[in-house]
């Protein structure tokens, strides 16, 4: 086996090139060769690939990952070097690729056409793993070689990349190097210093992550975190940077000293500039502040050369070029979608979220509460819905009428920084986000600080915010096991809610999302609208049945949305359904509301179809809640199907079923006597009242079912009503029957 260099590389590329393009005669290109330097290039060969009337058609330079001049693809030595042979060779583009990363340029222009994400890797070792070598051979060559006989033949255009996807392309690829070299340390550190294994669990259990000292799930959860620690402090760095263009702040410039030549050093010198933005501005302790995460990326000095690179692209790229809407994008589309899942990023699909806001967001000034806000997508897109009702309402406005808490620190920082970048130029440019746990929120309580606008600049003068009504209450609340909560938890949960709403009284087998419901909706005005996004378990389950007769006697149900091909939050593993309800205290509007059952059967990207537009994506979501709402009898397409059913007919059946139960309790306290051995009574004792039901089976059964009770449903009876029904002997060992 030959020695892996640089060189020896390439010639295998240009190998698997040739082999893939052998009888290939749609293609222009013929084969690839590996040639010798130039005498006034740089010492490595290079790889060019020749069409079939023996041009070069493409040339390129290939570096490690691990080499000085290979930590990025974006390296200017590197891409003057390959710009210079390109243009010797007469060949129309060139490309520049560091094993992770190939970038396509054109001879004649400095902004790249197209960048590619090849594999991830640190050191150029791993090239020999067979699994990397086949995700290269067979997969990246075919994919770039078909993209790139597009453009070669003309068949697709090319173009300058807009300026916030070339800026997020080079931070991608700085941050990808700094999280290289922070791993080995990290992973070290971990073997062998105890406390800081103790602090990075601490961390890592608080994402939800699951720990383990199996050395594959370890090495993936520290490579994890080295990344996402290198994410959020680029975070600040560009806030920070974006921060300046406001000249009204006045903030030092960005850059290291000479002095600073240590990652602690390093470290001390950025959060230096932190503070010293907290108090310029008076605000966004949410975003610069930070724990024990912020210290990982400087745990070697190896990193402190690379984060230089990072800062000097920041200097290199003028942000006063940005629009206010690409600074916002560049924050949302620097992870991309599989990259945000792989480093346990969770996050709920914007267009659910839109659809859920188009229904509990009626207008403008509607002032909205997340209470779990996780990243911060329905607190932006609520931001989005708004503008769009009220062009006109300033920035610092929409920011005053949005409220979001959130008890995780790393998602309180992207929430705050999310809604903070869509106008950074507002000198009024606070979000009202709070950072701890929702359950602790009071009206008399302040909720968050911002800061004291009648104070002077550069004091740190903050006045309170409190939680007012509001007008909607939206949310993907934590899924958690009620094993999970904890009893101390459970007990002041339950303790919290039955003080809020006194006739609640819900089981301590609830989930967590159960217990936002009503906290959140304590602060719900007249009229105003709910819509979560959470397990689809209370609508069939019996803790759920306390929640349905609550739902039942304070609100209209308007609407639950179930999607049969698509989930709508990433890494849950649980059905997902929609929930719409409008606060309604008069009983007799309650009972005439038609509530609609919505079996969605088509993504939601199909069914909101538009122009990619804010304004398409609005309109989209609107005019699918406006036929979910002018609805009123069952319908069905191929789309959807909406069931449309009384409110009092939910809550009849749910009483037909108390009235069941309680004559099932009389018989089991009348046999109780007569027997040493016996199942335990049921959990509610009802008295005729509403029991509950299984909504579930409208989202989920078959069209066949509901034909059937429409030809025959008054022949059915409930399976308790002509025989008794109870569960068998419990073993108590769970765990062996369901490992």
């Amino acid at each position: 086996m030959h020695e892996l260099t640089e060189w020896t590389f390439a010639a295998d590329a240009a190998k698997w090139i040739t082999i893939w393009l052998h009888g290939r005669k749609s293609s222009p290109f013929v084969e690839a060769k590996v040639e010798q330097k130039s005498s006034e290039s740089l010492k490595r060969r290079d790889l060019s690939v020749i069409d079939r009337d023996g041009r070069k058609a493409l040339t390129g330079e290939i570096r490690f990952p691990d080499a000085k001049d290979g930590q990025t693809p974006y390296n200017g030595k590197l891409i003057t070097d390959a710009r210079r042979k390109a243009a010797r060779a007469g060949a129309p583009y060139f490309f520049t690729w560091n094993i992770n990363r190939l970038v396509l340029w054109p001879t004649q222009d400095e902004n790249e056409v197209a960048v590619f994400d090849v594999v991830r890797i640190r050191r150029h070792e791993e090239l020999e793993f067979v699994s990397v070598e086949r995700q290269i051979r067979e997969e990246f060559i075919p994919r770039f070689l078909q993209k790139y006989a597009a453009i070669y033949k003309g068949d697709e255009e090319t173009g300058i990349r807009p300026l916030d996807q070339r800026f997020i392309s080079r931070l991608e690829s700085a941050l990808q190097s700094i999280a290289n070299v922070v791993f080995a340390d990290a992973l070290e550190l971990c073997r062998i210093n105890r406390n800081f294994k103790k602090h990075l669990d601490a961390w890592m259990k608080a994402q939800e992550w699951l720990l383990s000292d199996d050395e594959q799930l370890l090495r993936e959860n520290v490579d994890r975190a080295t990344r996402l620690a290198c994410y959020i402090t680029s975070n600040k760095l560009v806030f920070y940077q974006a921060l300046r263009r406001n000249r009204r702040f006045r903030l030092p410039k960005l850059e290291i000293p000479s002095h600073v030549d240590s990652a602690e050093r390093l470290l001390t010198h950025f959060r230096s500039l932190f503070e010293e933005a907290k108090i310029v501005t008076r605000d966004y302790q949410t975003i610069f502040d930070g724990g024990f995460i912020d210290r990982v990326p400087f745990i070697t000095d190896h990193a402190v050369e690379r984060w230089g690179a990072l800062v000097k692209l920041l200097n290199d790229f003028d942000f006063r070029q940005f629009g206010q809407d690409v600074i916002g994008h560049i924050f949302e589309d620097l992870l991309s979608t599989e990259e945000r899942h792989r480093w346990g990023q969770h996050y709920t699909q914007p267009a659910i979220v839109d659809v859920i806001n188009a229904f509990c967001i009626r207008h403008g000034d509607a002032v909205v509460l997340d209470p779990a806000s996780g990243s911060g997508t329905f607190p932006v897109r609520a931001y989005a819905r708004k503008k769009h009702l009220s062009p006109a309402l300033p920035h610092a406005k929409l920011l005053e009428q949005l409220y979001a808490c959130e008890i995780s620190e790393y998602a309180a920082h992207l929430t705050a920084l999310n809604l903070a970048t869509r106008d950074l130029i507002d000198g009024e440019n606070f979000p009202r986000v709070a950072r701890g746990d929702f359950f602790d929120s009071r009206p008399d309580v302040p909720f968050c600080s911002v800061p004291d606008t009648m104070k002077d600049v550069g004091t740190e003068a903050t006045q309170d915010i409190y939680l007012t009504m509001v007008n909607a209450v939206t949310g993907n609340p934590p899924y958690l096991r009620q094993e999970d909560i904890g009893k101390k938890n459970k007990k002041s949960y339950i303790s919290l809610v039955k003080s809020e709403w006194p006739g609640l009284k819900l089981s301590g087998r609830s989930d967590l999302y159960i217990y936002f419901w009503p906290h959140a909706t304590k602060l719900l005005a007249e009229g105003g609208y709910f819509g979560f996004l959470t397990s689809a378990s209370w609508l069939d389950v019996e803790y759920g049945f306390h929640l349905q007769r609550w739902v039942l006697q304070n609100f209209e149900l308007i609407a639950v949305l179930e999607s049969i091909c698509e989930p709508w939050f990433t890494g849950a593993r649980v059905a997902t359904a929609v929930t719409i309800l409008r606060r309604c205290s008069d009983p007799k509007k309650r009972a005439r509301n038609l509530v609609r059952f919505v079996q969605l059967r088509k993504p939601l990207k199909e069914l909101l179809a538009n122009d990619g537009t804010e304004t398409g994506r609005q309109e989209t979501a609107e005019q699918l809640r406006d036929l979910i709402e002018s609805t009123k009898a069952d319908f069905r397409t191929d789309d959807y199907r909406v069931l449309v059913v009384p409110q009092q007919k939910l809550w009849d059946d749910g009483c037909k079923l108390g009235q069941i139960a309680a004559g099932k309790e009389e018989r089991e306290e009348e046999s109780e006597a007569n027997s040493s051995v016996h199942e335990e009574a049921a959990a509610y004792h009802t008295g005729g009242g509403y029991l509950g039901g299984k909504w579930g089976v409208y989202l989920r059964a078959p069209d066949l079912y509901f034909q059937l009770m429409e030809k025959y449903g008054d022949q059915f009876a409930p399976l308790g009503a002509i025989a008794e029904v109870r569960y068998g002997f419990k073993s108590g060992c769970d765990n062996y029957f369901c490992p």
